[in-house]
């Protein structure tokens, strides 16, 4: 699933060609442009249920890639009581 691919530690991007590799479907023997096609599909999706995938030209570490913002997407962790 892209999301897992994209859900890493804050700022640290994922570049197309890691989330070809990770993601089921992405990592048959299409033509690259037909993959790009489908994540360009995912990435809508995503979006369009609330889950905000960014694109960064160049991180910290001056790599290119894709990122969700934990701030836009994760919640704060939930704490249970014993009651």
């Amino acid at each position: 699933m892209t999301e897992a691919a994209l859900a890493g530690a804050d700022g640290v991007t994922v570049p197309f060609a890691v989330i070809r590799k990770l993601v089921v479907g992405y990592s048959d023997l299409a033509r690259e442009d037909a993959v790009e096609k489908r994540f360009d599909r995912d990435k809508k999706e995503l979006r369009e249920i609330g889950i905000p995938v960014e694109y960064v030209q160049s991180d910290e570490q001056g790599r290119d890639g894709y990122y969700i913002p934990r701030e836009q997407y994760f919640h704060t962790e939930l704490k249970m009581t014993g009651d």
